[in-house]
């Protein structure tokens, strides 16, 4: 079998990564590097996926070719290079030289000539060729030896070139010759498409036979076109012709595909920010038996002790005991949770990993065989959805005799594990502080000092990360390769194991997260907030709040009933029946047998969607009934359904997951149902909300605070005018409204207040006069007026969204009035729609920011007053700036004078906090 050569188009795969990686994507420096990481990753797949005996890339280079020399025009209609593109070149080729893949370039020629000669060469040497690119003009090269690579991997063969393009491969140039190609300009015959171009090949073979019986060509239009550009066509193949003889020495056995220089490797991926890809060249060098040297101090020792542990399975109560000395000898455990359950109400741990730090003076003592233990839980087989879960359901290879044993029996578990939780003499680190709080809440226990949870660490070091996993943070911060958890129902035992010694990378990660939180000026935020907010939560999660399923039953079915009576007044306005949930056949309803006039194009067709809809609403009647379907049928699947579904049967509550380390700006989400977005407006809305209910004996208090991010704003920017405003308890949008249209107050209007407060919420979430007029439904002109108009009454606001910039601008940062950090390096972008981007979310940051921070503070004080109170109600949900308690019959009003109080005396700003307090059995009864 021949030996293949792969030739890569690096200009084409570069401008392929650039547009498909968001712009978003920067080294810790700021610099872009999208197309960096866009390329390398496409590389690195293609090289696993082929591996070629010989590789090449070929750029171009910036500056006319011999082409433009024919023809001017050449490629004249492309915008040019964006700079965040072109200054990505350089490190491309720096990563290329660390693969040791050879780069060719020639000044005046294209990559596509390049590639044409490399491959023309290869060929005669009896190599096989691979050409990587997306460019039309390469398939003119494909051959019985030759094919081309598309971005999806697939290989074009002579027969695959003739089934896409209707001419076979040495046919290209002639069709780009008739028909011509927009994307490099090469003008073809003018009224000639690809599919008559096709016809005329497919009759003539080329256009050399064309003209030279051109008179042969039946259609006179078609003929006429074809001699009155006769000299224009065979200039376009001359365009579209690749030269196959550059200027330039080529040598295959130069390409001789090699390892990487991993140390190089590693160094620039580490440089670029690209986490994972260091993970995997450091395990592709292990691979190789050319492992990178580990780095020294807390890395290296981390790497080496996770690399020599054995995980020692505790299965008996007299392990236990001596695991619970060695613990106590040590006074520091790093834990890890392997658990099942749908919500906090149900969770139920099923074994735990633990870690001992035994390092003492002698680091050397953290890789001990026994410092890493597995403690499993005995299977209990009243539970069937734990099978194949549960420890002893499968035996893993290379271990102790111990992993097929029987397990723990769950009582002495508990008493163990509740012991070792509640001893304040013992610190513990874990990835998951909330799932120990939770565990030790059902057992009527507590957990005592808690050290460093590496999860809401690394979230707040770096609060834009999609991933504060274990094995993510132990490749970034520990230099450990980044190993997936094995999956569980596959390989259990493996699962185990996993579990086990991840709990060795936390005794490690903890030391480094604790030094970056000091480092950083983080730490009193992690302590005094973050951590103590985990058991708040966790006691939120096990309370849940209570659902009226027969409620929800009841809305779904009338909720279904309304469906299916629009659906048949719009099959009755269509005059026929068709699938309303598909864009596709809507489109075709509406554009095609309506006649209605298309707004907007996508790449699959017309679009159908919110906007469109609500535009064409005027036009015709199906639109408007398409517009309320989807609203009803998005109310019912996301909500009414989803919620009922999610009523823990034994509790008749439904028991949200709390996010605390999802949102950059500090804010907490919700998950399963995410009640953060159940609707607020709305007869239905109401409904949905009406479904949350007290439970026997209790009432539902709800605590909001008021226009709390206007007040901020206000005490940030030390604005007078709205400061005087606030403390006046004057209403903030009737005053805007009377500064900015000049009137008194008595004269605004109820629309001219909506506007004002569209205005005042639009101004600090970085609005413009476009978006403004927009949600307003004015001109742009008229839009802008009223900013203009706002900051000349308010230009302490703009001095302070412009000052806020700046300085995000030259530290990179922005931060809360509790100092809670937000990177913003999309301020340094050169493309200016992600530096506006990056103003809007500087100015917004900590105005939401801070407002997420004041009522985690206030919830966390909250909590404590009622535990030492003895207080029988409690605090059930949060949702944006509002919380919900469930009340204790007769302690009604000693809870609102407590949440009064603590809320608005929470922070001392140069205004005051106001909170609206509602009680009733409902959550929609306590919003009206």
């Amino acid at each position: 079998m021949s030996k293949r050569l792969i030739v890569i188009d690096g200009t084409s795969l570069i401008y392929r990564a650039f547009h498909a990686i968001p712009r978003t994507f920067t080294s810790p420096t700021g610099a872009p590097t999208n197309a960096v990481y866009g390329f390398t990753v496409s590389l690195r797949k293609l090289l696993k996926s082929h591996t070629p005996e010989y590789i090449v890339v070929a750029f171009d280079l910036r500056g006319p070719t011999f082409r433009h020399e024919i023809y001017p025009e050449y490629k004249a209609d492309r915008p040019p290079m964006p700079d965040e593109l072109g200054e990505q070149f350089a490190p491309i080729k720096e990563i290329l030289k660390a693969l040791n893949i050879a780069v060719l370039e020639l000044a005046s020629y294209e990559a596509d000539d390049i590639i044409a000669a490399v491959t023309r060469k290869a060929s005669a040497e009896g190599l096989n060729v691979g050409i990587v690119t997306s460019d039309k003009d390469m398939y003119q090269l494909v051959d019985g030896s030759t094919v081309i690579i598309s971005s999806s991997g697939k290989e074009f063969g002579p027969a695959d070139v003739e089934e896409k393009f209707g001419v076979p491969p040495e046919a290209i140039r002639d069709l780009l010759a008739l028909a011509g190609d927009s994307s490099d300009n090469i003008p073809g015959v003018p009224g000639v498409g690809p599919k008559t171009a096709v016809k005329l090949l497919t009759e003539f073979g080329s256009i050399d036979s064309i003209y030279e019986t051109v008179e042969s060509v039946k259609s006179d239009k078609l003929r006429q076109r074809l001699i009155d550009n006769k000299e224009l066509c065979f200039l376009s193949r001359r365009l579209a012709t690749l030269d196959h003889s550059p200027p330039m020495e080529l040598n295959v056995s130069e390409y001789v595909a090699v390892q990487p220089d991993y140390p190089v490797l590693l160094g620039l991926m580490k440089e670029y920010g690209f986490t994972r890809l260091v993970s995997d060249v450091l395990s592709e060098s292990e691979a190789v038996g050319g492992g990178i040297e580990s780095s020294e101090g807390v890395e290296g020792e981390a790497v080496e002790a996770k690399e020599r542990a054995e995980v020692k399975f505790v299965t008996d109560s007299a392990a236990l005991e001596s695991l619970s000395g060695a613990a106590l000898k040590s006074g520091v455990v790093a834990l890890t949770l392997h658990t099942v359950g749908d919500d906090a109400a149900t969770q139920q741990i099923l074994g735990v990993g633990l870690s001992i730090d035994n390092r003492g003076e002698d680091s050397s003592e953290a890789s001990s065989k026994e410092s890493c233990y597995y403690l499993p839980i005995k299977a209990e087989t009243a539970e069937p959805v734990q099978e194949g879960l549960l420890f002893g359901a499968s035996e893993a290879e290379g271990e102790d005799d111990n992993v097929a044993g029987e397990g723990l029996d769950r009582a002495a578990f508990d008493r163990f594990f509740t012991k070792l939780l509640s001893n304040d003499k013992i610190t513990k680190h874990s990835d998951n502080a909330k799932g120990l709080h939770i565990y030790a809440m059902s057992k009527g226990a507590e957990v005592a000092s808690f050290g460093i949870d590496t999860t809401i660490a690394s979230y707040l070091l770096d609060p834009a990360s999609t991933d504060h996993s274990v094995e993510e943070l132990s490749a970034e911060h520990l230099g450990c390769l980044l190993r997936q958890a094995p999956k569980i129902k596959k390989e259990p035992a493996e699962y185990l194991l996993h579990v086990a010694r991840n709990s060795i990378d936390i005794i490690w990660l903890a030391e480094v997260l604790e030094g970056k939180l000091e480092e950083e000026k983080l730490k009193e935020l992690y302590l005094k907030m973050e951590l103590p907010l985990t058991r708040v939560l966790a006691s939120m999660e096990r309370l849940g709040i209570k659902v009226s399923a027969v409620d929800l039953k009841e809305l779904s079915k009338e909720v279904e009933l309304s469906l299916a009576d629009i659906e048949r007044s719009i099959y009755a306005a269509a005059g026929s029946e068709f699938n309303i949930n598909s864009p596709k056949q809507l489109s075709v309803v509406l554009f095609d047998d309506l006649g209605l006039k298309p707004v907007k194009k996508t790449k699959t067709g017309y679009s159908t969607n919110e906007d469109v809809l609500k535009r064409l609403s005027a036009e015709h009647e199906i639109p408007a009934l398409i517009l309320s379907y989807r609203g009803l049928a998005k109310l019912k699947s996301t909500y009414i359904d989803a919620i009922l579904a999610l009523i823990n049967p034994a509790t008749g509550r439904v028991h949200t997951t709390f996010n605390q380390t999802v949102t950059a700006t500090g804010r907490l989400s919700s998950s399963r149902p995410n009640l953060q977005n159940i609707p607020i407006r709305g007869e239905l809305a109401a409904r949905i909300r009406g479904a949350f209910i007290a439970d026997e004996g209790f009432t539902l208090l709800s605590a909001d605070y008021s226009q709390i991010e206007l007040r901020i704003v206000a005490h940030m920017a030390d604005d007078p005018t709205l400061i005087s405003a606030f403390n006046n308890n004057e209403d903030i949008h009737t005053r805007t409204a009377s500064e900015i249209f000049s009137l008194d107050p008595g004269e605004v209007t109820d629309e001219l207040r909506r506007r004002a407060k569209a205005i005042n919420f639009g101004i600090i979430y970085g609005m413009g006069a476009y978006g403004l007029a927009g949600e307003l439904d004015i001109s742009m002109g008229e839009a802008q007026e009223y900013i203009d108009s706002y900051f000349a009454h308010y230009s302490a606001i703009k001095a302070f969204i412009d000052s806020t910039v700046e300085t995000a601008t030259t530290e990179g940062a922005v931060t809360t009035l509790y100092g809670r950090r937000r990177f913003v390096p999309e301020l340094t972008s050169p493309v200016d729609s992600v530096r506006r981007f990056g103003a809007r979310m500087a100015v917004n940051t900590p105005i939401q920011g801070s407002a997420a921070d004041i009522i985690k503070e206030a919830m966390i004080k909250i909590e404590a007053i009622l535990r030492k109170r003895g207080l029988a109600s409690r605090m059930l949900l949060q949702i944006h700036d509002e919380l919900l308690f469930e009340v204790a019959s007769g302690e009604e009003e000693e809870l609102k004078a407590l949440v009064t109080e603590q809320m608005e005396g929470v922070v001392e700003l140069s205004v005051e906090l106001k909170v609206n307090i509602n009680t009733g059995l409902s959550w929609s009864k306590v919003e009206e």
